[in-house]
């Protein structure tokens, strides 16, 4: 089964002087892209929306990990088509970094709502595997994408950090 940990219950901190990066909000709320009836199913009617200016992290609380493998730390975000939507992702145990990486990018790969299938392929336009872009025919793009990579990890506990910075 799925390890996971909910967005809205990482501990939000930012910089001396500056305002929360993040705030917890509920669906319909604080963020531009949704689109579908699916939508609002997502995160439990609850997310973590980016403020700004985008400067600091989001910790999770500690998450256990059953057995020494391979995971796949998967991150489902609202990304706007043609645009980035750029955060960085830290998973660590204890004092050992195992992973960082930044997501969002445009050129990432991404599983686009509705696409990831071949059922989809050749309706949407969308390939079967994950694509940095997809474009539906019949309009606007599906914002909720699904952006995941291997990551080693041992048997205990590991946390997982947001972090974001404003390049404006």
């Amino acid at each position: 089964g799925a390890i996971y940990t909910e967005a809205e219950n990482f501990t939000i901190a930012a910089p001396p002087g500056m305002p929360p990066p993040f705030n917890v909000t509920e669906w319909g709320r604080d963020h531009y892209y949704g689109a579908t009836f699916e939508n609002p199913f997502a995160h439990r009617k609850a997310l973590l929306h980016s403020t700004n200016p985008p400067v600091g992290t989001a910790t999770s609380p500690p998450v256990g990990i059953p057995k020494a493998a391979t995971y796949y730390v998967g991150v489902r975000y609202e990304a706007a088509y043609r645009f980035e939507t750029e955060f960085t992702l830290t998973v660590k145990q204890g004092s050992a970094t195992k992973f960082t990486k930044l997501y969002g990018q445009r050129a990432s790969p991404k599983m686009w709502s509705f696409g990831y299938s071949e059922r989809n392929h050749d309706i949407a336009g969308c390939p079967g595997d994950p694509t940095p872009e997809c474009h539906w025919t019949w309009g606007a793009t599906e914002n909720w994408v699904w952006e995941y990579y291997p990551v080693p990890l041992a048997a205990g506990s590991a946390t997982f950090e947001v972090s974001v910075t404003n390049t404006t």
